[in-house]
């Protein structure tokens, strides 16, 4: 198969989980997406999200070809979420920040503090090997809120 033809797909798994901080009280609900690598844009690299229905909602493209910064914006194209790894001198980044709408590499200061905070899963022994990450809210929450699964 050529390589540019070759797509790949990834589930995203919503759990609401009950937590004291959050006091989150409704039943646990699962949400199924459908992550397509593939960009509605021209000579973008980028994936779509689409719903289990068939609709699209969302799109994440990388405009910038800087391979460190992610915009995930909703089907109209407004940006959502941005999405970067934190700056570490050698090591390897196990996690990425997520900051509300588009900021820019260069304005993240202590002011802009991220909302989520996405880990690769690393473990040795993989009680779920499915899970490729785990997704938490903000920088100090040891339960995450969601898992993202491969298939």
């Amino acid at each position: 198969m050529l390589l540019f033809l070759k797509s790949t797909s990834r589930t995203v798994h919503h759990y609401q989980e009950e937590e004291q901080q959050y006091n989150i009280t409704q039943e646990s609900s699962i949400i199924s997406l459908t992550v397509w690598r593939k960009s509605l844009l021209f000579n973008c690299k980028g994936f779509t999200v689409i719903a289990s229905n068939g609709s699209l909602l969302y799109r994440v493209d990388n405009y910038t070809g800087r391979p460190h910064q992610i915009v995930l914006m909703d089907a109209y194209g407004y940006p959502i979420f941005t999405i970067y790894p934190p700056k570490k001198l050698g090591f390897a980044n196990n996690y990425w920040l997520v900051y509300e709408g588009e900021v820019e590499n260069n304005s993240i200061n202590s002011s802009k503090k991220p909302i989520f905070r996405a880990r690769k899963n690393t473990s040795i022994i993989k009680t779920k090997p499915s899970v490729l990450a785990y997704v938490y809210r903000g920088m100090c929450c040891k339960g995450f809120a969601y898992t993202v699964e491969g298939s």
